[in-house]
């Protein structure tokens, strides 16, 4: 047996050793409700139903724990399945500490009675008691969404009285855009709530004339001289990255620079952009840098692309782009083209010879011109010398 058939049967061994060990592990606990929301009342005695869920055959040990925990009583201490427990609240007349008091019921998993090793899950469902703070008091919660350029959206502020005596309030939405500076206040109008009362008001906000990008709505509630704020971020537009041109030519058999050109269509720098180009047909794939794209900038991914294994008869390859940044992709489908690379030296050294034939060819011209009209020169002189004799000198 050599070393690397060792190596499978001792992973093997592993994994069949962490099956046995952890055979107890269950696949599926939960409690519903998970969370009731009540207000103080003194003397308040009331029930509530949390619902374990769970297999057919997983236990639970039921407990109480937490904030006011010692004014609850349990149905049961044991569920022999899953099931569902009574919760029995009974208030005092006073608490003194004001705020929000949770109560957790959880039920905790009971391992099964065989040997191994077994993982327990350990579940709570929650009861939130409100009790009032002295005087005045009062809570804002802002709910925004992401709103497409060009339509109206919708805020929520829920303003809640929590403080023992009535109050009056005036509210409105600020909006600032990415450099915070306040581009809107929406005014919501003055309220009158009673003592733990809560009402929910609509702010509208249109995007019409803003730019596509991250905002930031703050709510603001005034009341007797104090303040309550909640803060929410949302977005116009849709972050969108575009891929605007690529390299359309490669040389063949070498490994070419890949240039991606993008536009960011977004209004607030987006980090960590890279591309993945991915040939297809041709199990090629290569990855470029990332780079920080700025608001609405143009800028190029630059990758490496290996054509040394592509046969030589293909002369164009189809090709997917895909970008990546804040969690989203934009892909394009394009076609590039392998071209040979010319030998310039080759290319040179046959200009050259070209030129030196080509100047041989003028000279022996000129050359063979002159030795006829020397040849004929002297023919002539002989024909005369022959006619008249001699030229005397």
């Amino acid at each position: 047996m050599n070393m690397l058939e060792k190596k499978g049967f001792l992973i093997i061994g592993i994994l069949l050793a962490c099956i046995f060990l952890f055979q107890n592990v269950y696949a599926f606990v939960g409690v519903t409700p998970v969370r009731y929301e009540i207000n103080f009342e003194p003397g308040l005695k009331k029930v509530f139903y949390f619902n374990f869920l769970g297999d057919n055959d997983v236990q639970f040990k039921v407990y109480a724990e937490g904030d006011l925990s010692q004014y609850v009583g349990l149905s049961t201490n044991y569920l022999k399945e899953p099931g569902t427990v009574n919760v029995l609240l009974n208030l005092p007349d006073e608490i003194e500490k004001p705020g929000a008091h949770t109560i957790k019921i959880g039920a905790l998993q009971q391992p099964k009675a065989r040997n191994g090793m077994g993982i327990v899950g350990n579940i709570q469902g929650r009861i939130i008691v409100n009790v009032p703070y002295p005087g005045k008091y009062v809570e804002a919660e802002l709910t925004t969404q992401d709103i497409k350029y060009g339509d109206i959206g919708e805020f929520v502020l829920k303003v809640i009285s929590r403080g023992k005596e009535d109050v009056s309030t005036k509210s409105y939405v600020r909006v600032y855009d990415s450099k915070n500076e306040l581009i809107e206040e929406i005014d919501l109008g003055e309220n009158y709530l009673k003592s733990q009362e809560k009402i929910e008001l609509y702010a509208e906000f249109d995007t019409l004339g803003h730019r596509a990008g991250k905002y930031k709505a703050v709510g603001v509630v005034e009341y007797e001289g104090k303040q309550a704020k909640d803060e929410k971020e949302f977005r116009i537009g849709e972050l969108f990255i575009e891929i605007k041109d690529w390299t359309k030519k490669v040389w063949r058999g070498k490994i070419n620079p890949f240039v991606i050109e993008i536009e960011n269509f977004w209004n607030d720098p987006i980090e960590n952009v890279f591309a993945e180009v991915f040939i297809l047909n041709q199990n090629i794939r290569f990855n470029t840098p990332s780079i920080t794209l700025g608001g609405f900038e143009k800028s190029n991914l630059t990758g490496y692309f290996d054509t040394t294994s592509i046969p030589a008869e293909i002369n164009k390859v189809q090709a997917k782009i895909t970008l990546f940044y804040s969690g989203k992709t934009t892909e394009k489908y394009v076609e590039i083209k392998l071209i040979k690379e010319i030998d310039y030296v080759m290319y040179t050294l046959m200009g050259v010879v070209t030129v030196l034939v080509i100047l041989l060819i003028v000279v022996m011209a000129l050359t063979r011109k002159i030795y006829g009209l020397k040849k004929e020169k002297i023919k002539g002189r002989k024909k005369k010398e022959k006619k008249h004799g001699p030229t005397k000198t």
